[in-house]
């Protein structure tokens, strides 16, 4: 993680703690937190577009979520392997 980043000011408190121990990890350390953000980011597009489906009008946009919640859950599956 940047300097730049931790620079930054007004940010969220957990994003400044996250990047801070993203900068210090090492080895498989950093690989283990790198695997474990993504899952939680994939995630939580997950959630997004599936309220999307459910509750969206707009027919390209409930077509785009469902292609969404298909790709990122093959990609949650594939980070859960590799931890």
């Amino acid at each position: 993680m940047s300097n730049i980043m931790l620079a930054k000011t007004g940010l969220n408190p957990k994003v400044t703690a996250l990047a801070t121990q993203i900068k210090a990890a090492q080895g498989n350390d950093a690989s283990k937190l790198f695997l474990t953000q993504m899952i939680a980011h994939q995630q939580g597009a997950v959630a997004m577009a599936k309220s999307e489906v459910t509750g969206g009008k707009n027919a390209d946009a409930v077509a785009l979520a469902k292609s969404i919640t298909a790709s990122q859950e093959t990609e949650i599956n594939d980070l859960l392997a590799a931890l």
